[in-house]
């Protein structure tokens, strides 16, 4: 018997002794298990009987107490299988179910609380725990992390409430960059029916929404609010609404490929540099240049004055085409750079060739993963690429907020 079918049968047996037979001390030892994998084996084993989910709703309660008690390593991830259990305490529409996520809100762990946020926002039933999701925008957190505040309000903009709009209103007069146009993008879809047809709260709200707009929260030392952004600036056609980006460049040595006298990389540095010089001063940037290896411009994001701009520029004008594709490593080094980016700007001309993660599949999965704990939205652009590399940098836009543009320098 081939080892696929003998897999395929084993599965099935656990699968019918969780729903069936196995009890709810069974499936909480499976849960609260000290090796990750047998925790998620059994998490993907309810996944795929939706009705022992809501059966042992205690079970997973238990379990993410248990979880809670054993932190990982790093404090700022939270386990996979966490993840997944509070995401499926989320699923289940009922009170204990909302006052579980309403507990976990309340959590002294940052990545818990947006763990809870997220799922509230995921299933929006859960209108109960508003009050205390409102909460969190007190909490030093909201103002410190990025990812943070985009959890919370992403989160409030699911729930149907007049209470959640007043929020995000106040919140759309303090945000500038990719939340703020979050935000204001939210509220403008906003129609009389979200206030019950009452045409006279309607209007009162957007007279509020109309006045002068409140100071600027001062969130980092240098402050991007001192100006106002007429337009935004754009990388190859896509909008620029981050005030703090970074922008990785592929210099591997396919991107030596030359088209009507210029290289692929010598397109993308006449472009990128144009992007600079329209940057605001309010921006902040950096660069991030990879082939076998991720070579960063400067390790902390910098406003863009006009020399720093003048610098940016140099470095890329000294950059050369050379090695293979090292996309995980250019991902993870931004990933973990900066605590306040809000938008990647990932370009390659192909699939990833080299690193620690190369499959793309597993690239995107880890990328995904660790941006949870982000909320970067991350945007790609292929330079000429088909297939998987094209499917791959898809993808990672889409799982990750982002857009995705496709150029072809060979026209």
């Amino acid at each position: 018997m081939r080892p696929v079918k003998i897999l395929s049968i084993v599965f099935c047996v656990l699968l019918g002794s969780l729903s069936q037979a196995a009890t709810p001390p069974d499936l909480f030892k499976h849960l609260s298990n000290k090796r990750e994998p047998i925790r998620l084996r059994a998490i993907a084993m309810l996944r795929a009987d939706p009705t022992a989910i809501g059966a042992n709703l205690d079970v997973l309660c238990r379990a993410i107490s248990q979880h809670e008690a054993k932190p990982p390593a790093d404090p700022s991830l939270v386990p996979s299988s966490t993840l997944h259990l509070i995401d499926l305490v989320g699923s289940v529409n009922q009170t204990q179910a909302t006052d579980e996520l309403v507990r976990l809100l309340e959590s002294p762990r940052k990545g818990i609380v947006m763990a809870a946020a997220d799922a509230i926002g995921r299933y929006s039933f859960h209108d109960g725990a508003l009050p205390t999701l409102i909460e969190q925008v007190q909490r030093p957190e909201f103002k410190a992390s990025y990812g943070f505040r985009v959890s919370v309000l992403r989160a409030v903009s699911k729930i149907s409430s007049p209470a959640a709009v007043e929020v995000l209103t106040e919140q759309a007069q303090v945000l500038t960059g990719q939340l703020g146009f979050e935000i204001n993008e939210y509220l403008d879809t906003l129609t009389v029916a979200d206030f019950g047809g009452d045409e006279v709260k309607f209007e009162a709200w957007k007279q509020v929404r109309a006045g002068p707009r409140k100071p600027r929260l001062q969130l980092f030392d240098h402050d991007p609010y001192r100006r106002i952004k007429l337009a935004p600036a754009q990388f190859y056609g896509l909008d620029i609404h981050a005030d703090r980006m970074l922008f990785i460049i592929d210099r591997s040595g396919s991107m030596a490929e030359n088209y009507k006298g210029a290289s692929r990389l010598s397109r993308v540095v006449a472009e990128l540099s144009r992007t600079l010089e329209a940057l605001p001063e309010t921006s902040m940037f950096s660069i991030i240049s990879y082939s076998d290896k991720a070579k960063v411009w400067q390790q902390q994001l910098v406003p863009a004055t006009a020399d720093h701009k003048r610098s940016a520029i140099g470095f890329l004008a000294r950059m050369y085409s050379v090695g293979l594709t090292n996309t995980h490593e250019a991902l993870t080094t931004a990933l973990f750079m900066n605590e306040d980016v809000e938008a990647i700007y990932l370009l390659s001309d192909g699939a990833p060739t080299t690193g620690r993660i190369v499959a793309p599949a597993m690239i995107l999965e880890d990328i995904t993963f660790r941006n949870t704990f982000r909320n970067i939205t991350i945007n790609t652009i292929g330079i000429t690429v088909t297939g998987r590399a094209r499917a791959f940098m898809e993808q990672l836009a889409e799982q990750n907020g982002g857009q995705y543009k496709l150029v072809d320098t060979q026209r």
